[in-house]
């Protein structure tokens, strides 16, 4: 059985222009959640 690996599965995916869109969509939403989390890290916030 031949091994894929994750990014072969997300190019063939990208292929769709609307898994594209909902993709990049994600990606901004990740981005953002990353940005609070190291803002709250630098100012010692945990919750």
């Amino acid at each position: 059985m031949k091994t894929i690996t994750l990014n072969e599965v997300l190019k063939k995916k990208l292929e769709d222009e609307e898994f594209t869109i909902l993709y990049e969509k994600e990606e901004i939403k990740n981005k953002i959640a990353q940005m609070v989390v190291q803002l709250r890290q630098r100012e010692g916030l945990t919750q």
